[in-house]
């Protein structure tokens, strides 16, 4: 009986042997067959030995490759609890600017330093137990006509925010904004939509 060299699946006895070992032959699954032209009705399949060591060969390299690179997992999984925790005390990130327009149903001019033909725009700045965050931009200005007041839309701070102080400025006809002034405190859960009917005291 002679001894013929056998693989499958594209695992073969000259494939590059194993690295580690010193054989050239690793690989090699011998198949016993009978000798003469009806060898083929003799013919002992190894294939299972040969998936195995295929398995085996592969499963041996991805372990190197994966505790190659697990010092490098280890030092970004450490980088990445100190970032969390970074930012954890860290104040609200800055809010998008309010939309401001009038609002329906005010109150006839003049209410304080609400006048007909002056401007109005407005800020917010988020507020947690982290401290406050920057003031946002201001938003586009609209003129006063014959009533007073504001309704102001897309109030979305960070979540992390406790509440957001809105901040309105008043420019008369012809004059200079007024110094930013406070209007509201608003708490979390933010509301959709505020009308602004602040009037100073001392008006």
């Amino acid at each position: 009986m002679d001894v013929i060299p056998e693989s499958h699946y594209g695992w073969s006895w000259n494939d590059p042997h194993d690295p580690d070992s010193q054989s050239d032959k690793d690989n090699l699954v011998e198949t016993a067959r009978d000798s003469g032209w009806r060898w083929f009705l003799g013919a002992i399949d190894h294939k299972d030995q040969v998936v195995a060591n295929h398995d085996s060969y592969f499963n041996k390299i991805s372990k190197q490759i994966d505790d190659a690179f697990q010092p490098h997992r280890d030092l970004m999984q450490t980088w990445k609890t100190f970032l969390d925790g970074f930012h954890e005390l860290l104040p609200p990130s800055e809010p998008p600017s309010p939309q401001a327009c009038p609002m329906q149903g005010g109150s006839a001019v003049p209410q304080g330093t609400w006048l007909e033909g002056a401007d109005v725009k407005y800020a917010s700045m988020a507020v947690s137990q982290k401290g406050p965050s920057p003031l946002s931009d201001w938003s586009d200005s609209f003129k006063i006509g014959k009533t007073a007041f504001a309704t102001l839309t897309r109030l979305g701070p960070a979540p992390t925010a406790d509440s957001l102080e809105i901040y309105r400025q008043i420019r008369p006809h012809g004059g200079q904004w007024s110094d930013p002034i406070v209007v509201a405190n608003l708490q979390n859960p933010f509301p959709v939509s505020y009308n602004d009917t602040f009037v100073p005291s001392d008006w």
